[in-house]
């Protein structure tokens, strides 16, 4: 009887399980079906009547849904996280027509508008973006790529949804291009690689550096540098990618968008060559309404200090690791507006006073944003630093410093320095200002050095083109031909470091994540300096004071040291330090540790991402 009685309260749990299950799926569906909401368009009867600031146009690569090793999309996440803070700061989205509106005169912009944009035409990016603008109000110009949209590629959106997104009232559309290629490209050791398409591009890449030109930028040259077409062909060669643009848009979608975006920008007008710029702006004025020429800047105005046409806009384009407040502090540099910066926990924050930049706290990491080519810093209140030991894991990216100053005055310029600069880690002696270096690593040389000789790397680059041509290459005589020259280069034999060759020491890139765990102890004029478990200094002579405060500091390169293989800079820094705690014996000073319940709650979602990431790639 008990056993009956079990058996029928499992069915009847059984049932109303499945009867939840349906009715959530019911509502998801019916909500798609009839409760889609609507972009409602800024209030005209708002604008705030006065100088005309202009707009700000941001423009991201793409969305994913969780953090991965990618260094161009951003996560749904992180994206959220950046449009609520511009929502928080006043910002509205303008549309295209707003665009062309106030470049003809007859239209002013609100106080604080964005133009935001999405690139490359990516159907994830679609998925993920479209609730998070849904649910700030926002629009956003889709760029799409007019080969994509035809080709069965299912990471981009098909002619069929992008028809299907232009419904949706929150999308608009736009213009990359016709194709994603590169031409006249050479790697770090000046190897001519020439033509790549973005696959071969892609999987050759880290052998490059910024020495290519996007495939409308420049005449088509050899190894010396020299065209080898005529202008005739490169006319010819330009105008089928812009005829064939057209032709595509205006057969899968009824029309061509009127919005362009020039790749690749930042390159002179419309082309590092002057002939080739002067045939792409006859192109470009014909067909669009209005061209993306620059990025690295996000202001655009008709008139001011910025003065741009508006066929040579510009846009920022968020990097998928910069923080929330380093996009506020690059907004706010160029416009001169009050910003939302996040603090996120409140209660984490109240031990630290921000002395210069911003400071926000996510779980157990404090991420301290720089001012635009200066020096954030903070302070841990009430905390007189002696004798101690000081833990932390620095995760800000390999370009760039960030600083721990021990035993410090209020400011920082007198004390103990432990710096990580562009991958070096220092300890430096600060009086009045001035600096006196004590113990100096090179992290890179910590790891164990060059593995290969520059030699080797490059007949590896070499050898990776000629498999990027097999495996992408769109003709058969191109597959034969990178097969004799791969056959080639694998039967030659370079010099290895131990035959005397130089080691190859890899560029820092810009995007490069950092992740070096860190302990300081100072006992009297001694310090001790673990990196990664292993103890580098042990008993260095230092000459500070007894006591002093605890700094945390951080800087973006200088002018002079920035580099990038997307050939952007950035002024801006986020220092990133993780699990910040200080002891004195087994007295705890400080901690911003998580607790064991708040580890288990990040184990159980960490987990769960995981999952979802598998299922994702393997379904």
């Amino acid at each position: 009887m008990n056993r009956w009685k079990r058996k029928n309260f499992f069915k009847v749990v059984r049932t109303i399980a499945e009867f939840i299950i349906v009715v959530i799926m019911l509502f998801i569906i019916i909500r798609a079906l009839f409760w889609e909401p609507d972009y409602v368009p800024y209030d005209e009867k708002s604008i705030t009547k006065g100088e005309d600031g202009g707009f700000i146009a941001l423009s991201y690569f793409g969305v994913e849904k969780y953090e991965s090793d990618s260094t161009t999309l951003i996560d749904e996440k992180r994206l959220e996280e950046h449009l609520k803070a511009l929502y928080e700061s006043g910002y509205v989205t303008i549309s295209q027509q707003d665009v062309l509106d106030y470049y003809e005169g007859k239209k002013t912009l609100p106080e604080k508008s964005l133009f935001l944009m999405f690139e490359d035409g990516r159907r994830d990016t679609a998925i993920f973006a479209e609730k998070i603008m849904e649910k700030y109000n926002f629009c956003a110009t889709m760029g799409t790529y007019a080969r994509n949209i035809i080709l069965t590629d299912s990471k981009f959106l098909s002619g069929d949804d992008v028809i299907a997104l232009e419904e949706h009232s929150f999308w608009e559309l736009g213009v990359n291009g016709y194709r994603l290629e590169y031409i006249n490209v050479f790697d770090q050791f000046e190897n001519y690689f020439g033509y790549l398409n973005s696959n071969e591009f892609a999987m050759v890449s880290k052998y490059l550096v910024r020495d290519y030109d996007h495939y409308l930028m420049d005449f088509i040259r050899d190894a010396d540098r020299v065209p080898l077409e005529s202008k005739e062909e490169m006319k010819d060669r330009i105008r089928f990618d812009y005829d064939q643009m057209k032709e595509i848009y205006e057969k899968q979608l009824g029309k061509l968008p009127p919005f362009y975006v020039l790749m690749h920008s930042n390159t002179g007008a419309f082309g590092t060559n002057e002939q080739v710029s002067m045939e792409n702006a006859t192109h470009i004025y014909d067909k669009f309404k209005a061209n993306f020429n620059w990025e690295g800047t996000a202001l655009n105005q008709k008139n001011g200090e910025i003065d741009n046409s508006i066929y040579q806009l510009t846009r920022l384009q968020p990097q998928e690791n910069w923080y929330t407040n380093h996009l506020l502090m690059r907004i706010a540099d160029e416009t001169g507006n009050e910003m939302a910066f996040v603090t996120g926990d409140e209660e984490r924050s109240k031990a630290w006073t921000v002395l210069n930049g911003a400071a926000e706290f996510k779980k157990n990491h404090i991420v301290l944003t720089s001012p635009v080519s200066g020096e954030a810093k903070m302070l841990l209140k009430g905390c007189t630093f002696g004798d101690g030991t000081v833990e932390t894991i620095l995760n800000g990216n390999v370009a760039g410093t960030q600083s721990i100053y021990l035993r410090a005055d209020e400011t920082g310029n007198t004390g103990i320095g432990i710096r990580l600069i562009n991958n070096v880690l220092s300890v430096t002696q600060v009086s009045g200002g001035s600096e006196n270096t004590l113990y100096s690593l090179d992290l890179f040389e910590f790891d164990g050095g060059s593995e290969y000789s520059d030699p080797e790397v490059e007949l590896q680059g070499l050898i990776e083109k000629e498999k990027a041509i097999i495996q992408f290459a769109e003709h058969e005589w191109q597959v034969e031909e990178a097969k004799l020259r791969l056959a080639e280069l694998e039967s030659k034999k370079v010099a290895s470091m131990d035959e005397g060759a130089e080691g190859y020491v890899p560029m820092i890139d810009l995007n490069d994540k950092g992740q070096r765990n860190l302990r300081i102890t100072l006992d009297g004029n001694y310090l001790t300096l673990t990196i990664d478990e292993t103890d580098v200094v042990k008993n260095l002579k230092i000459d500070a004071p007894e006591k002093g405060n605890i700094l945390l500091a951080g800087n973006p390169l200088s002018s002079d040291e920035r580099f990038s293989q997307r050939n952007l800079t950035d002024v801006v820094y986020d220092s990133v330090f993780t699990d910040f705690h200080v002891v004195k014996g087994e007295t705890v000073i400080y901690s911003n540790r998580l607790t064991s319940f708040e580890k288990v709650k990040e184990a159980i979602r960490n987990g769960f991402e995981q999952v979802i990431i598998w299922f994702i790639n393997h379904l």
